[in-house]
């Protein structure tokens, strides 16, 4: 039988930037979040929250 392992939830307040620890709207470069959490990001997840990436240019 294989073991799942649960998908890890952050809480983005909490572990990235405490300013917006009760934020309604969060939002920053990815810039500056891969240079915090890496630029190959595992698969996450961010109970209660809906999370957008927009990418205006770039390669």
């Amino acid at each position: 039988m294989n073991e799942r392992t649960p998908i890890p939830n952050i809480n983005i307040g909490q572990v990235y930037d405490q300013r917006y620890s009760d934020a309604e709207v969060h939002y920053d470069k990815l810039g500056n979040l891969a240079g915090f959490f890496g630029r190959n990001m595992p698969v996450h997840r961010h109970d209660r929250y809906f999370q957008v990436h927009y990418v205006k240019s770039g390669t």
